[in-house]
């Protein structure tokens, strides 16, 4: 779950994410984004894999 975390935050690499006062850059915000992707429940997740191997076995070579 981390690395997917660390991925998704390095994606806001060229925008800033304020909290008050203080500019939070991408290693600062990946802790947040773990925490969410945990919060999201385990069949959901399981869903979204299903989805996307569907659509990788799909996709065109």
């Amino acid at each position: 779950m981390q690395e997917i975390a660390i991925k998704i935050a390095k994606s806001f690499t060229a925008y800033v994410i304020f909290d008050g006062e203080t500019v939070l850059r991408y290693p600062a915000i990946t802790p947040f984004i773990t925490q969410t992707l945990y919060a999201i429940p385990i069949e959901l997740r399981r869903a979204a894999c299903d989805r996307d191997r569907v659509n990788a076995a799909g996709a065109p070579d």
